[in-house]
Order: structure tokens, then sequence, then C-alpha cells
């Protein structure tokens, strides 16, 4: 597709694609802005609720406005074509980098932990939930002068629940949304109201996969994984201190009433850790 054009972008190459867009690097062909372009991926089946989806993502990173949020230039259509425009990223994932290294040493694993909890909370700040934080979609941009030396931006926001509206367009009762090896139990049991402390267990789950260099709970089945999400007791982490230790296991509380409630209150915890 390099050098089609979809509205006023040209499409260079292929970044890479999911399930349901794919996404390109472009050059605006008036201001010769770079951005990068994500596209709804035909299918058929059921096209009106992976364009609300679709559309949802945009929307909702669009009213974000936070350096750890990715930033949403334009959206809409260009004949049959669904698109949005966001910023050009450098860097690699969160999950790229643990693929590569295993882990990462507790301090950088805090810095990251630190963004991903201010970028989500400003999220929730405009009542939106994203309900799918993993490794994936937390991209590391180098910004030498920050701790760790990357500037994390927090990506896809296609399910992501906007507290307050119509559920038609937020989720379906009963339904499984997310990421099974970093969901909530309340998203495991597939919990009709979700909140924003679904996020602050799935920030639990990433720190814990950055210092042990796993999820914490790896299953020959996505059944047995949600089972343990609901029932089981997280496993050691013996790679952090003892202060870290206590940290997780509160992000990490089977249930949502007890674990730290707001983005805030984490950003609060890290700070206070010894060291």
């Amino acid at each position: 597709m390099g050098g089609d054009r979809i509205g006023s972008w040209r499409l260079e190459r292929e970044l890479g694609r999911g399930a349901m867009g794919a996404v390109y690097v472009a050059i605006h062909a008036g201001s010769g802005k770079r951005a990068a372009i994500k596209i709804l991926l035909p299918e058929p089946g059921d096209p009106g609720r992976r364009l609300a989806r679709f559309m949802r993502e945009a929307k909702a990173a669009a009213q974000i406005h936070h350096p750890g949020i990715v930033e949403v230039f334009e959206f809409g259509r260009a004949g049959e074509r669904v698109y949005f425009a966001m910023e050009l990223l450098e860097g690699e994932s969160l999950g790229a980098r643990l693929r590569r290294v295993g882990r990462v040493g507790q301090g950088p694993a805090l810095a990251i932990a630190r963004q991903i909890a201010a970028a989500v909370g400003a999220a929730h700040a405009r009542g939106i939930v994203h309900r799918d934080l993993k490794p994936d979609n937390v991209m590391l941009v180098p910004e030498p002068t920050l701790p760790g030396g990357a500037r994390v931006k927090v990506l896809d926001f296609g399910v992501a629940k906007l507290v307050g509206v119509n559920r038609s367009v937020s989720t379906i009762e009963g339904a499984v949304v997310g990421t099974p090896l970093y969901m909530s139990p309340e998203q495991c049991r597939g919990a009709r109201h979700v909140g924003p402390r679904a996020d602050v267990y799935s920030l639990g789950a990433v720190l814990y996969h950055m210092v042990r260099g796993d999820p914490p709970f790896v299953r020959p089945s996505v059944q047995a994984v949600l089972a343990a999400h609901v029932n089981e007791p997280v496993p050691p982490l013996p790679n952090a201190t003892p202060a870290l230790v206590t940290l997780v296991l509160q992000l990490l509380l089977k249930d949502a009433a007890a674990r730290l409630p707001t983005m805030e209150a984490v950003i609060e915890a890290i700070d206070s850790l010894p060291g």
C-alpha cells in the first residue's frame, strides 16, 4: 500500500497490524507532517461493532490531553475506509522490550509504572477506563531527561469504557473484555460494571511482569488464566524488595474495593518506596 492515499495523507509503509486495524507511516500532503495512520481492516460479520470500537479508540485518545497518551490529530472516512491519524512514535513497546531482555530492574520498572499510572490517571479524570493495560499497549519513547531514559505512551483505547455513556457503545453484559494475562478479577468474571480499579489491577500485573519476567498467572488455557486471577494467590516475587512486594500485592488484590483506589494513590505509593 506504499504510496496510496487516505484523506490528505500519503501512506509510506506499514508499521504493523492487529485484529482490527493496520498502522502505517504517512506524510500529510499539505504540511509534510509525518504521522501514524490506523485504518480499520474490513471484516464480514459484524462491522457495526468493530466500527464502534475503532471510533471509540480514536475519540477516547483525542479527549485525553497528557504527554503519556498518544495524540490523535484527526479521524474520519476516506471512501470506504475509516481511519485516524496519530503522532508517530519512535521506540519500542514494553512488550517488545520484555521479550528482548526478559525483565527489567526494580528502579526502571517503577519509573515505567509511575508514568503509566500518570497517563491512565489522566484518562480516568476524563471518565475513561482503559480496560486493556498490557506491555504491548505501552510504548517506550527514548527521552534521556526522564527517569529510566524513556517517555511512556499508553496506546489502544479500543476497549475503553466511557463511564456514564450508553453501555451499548462501551461493553456487553457478561462479555470478557481485555487481555487475560493482565485482567482484573472483575473483568474475568464478565462484570457489568468495571471501574478505574480494574486498571489499577492491570498495572499491578504489568509491574509484576516487569520485575519477575512473566505475568503473575501463566496457565495452559484462557479459562485457567481467568480462574487464577479470580481464585489463586499471587505467586512469589523473588526479584523484588519487601516494600515492592507489598505494593504489588496491594495492586493485585482480588477485591476491587480493597485495592489502591486511584492512580494518584498508586503514584504516591511508588514515591514512598525506600531507595
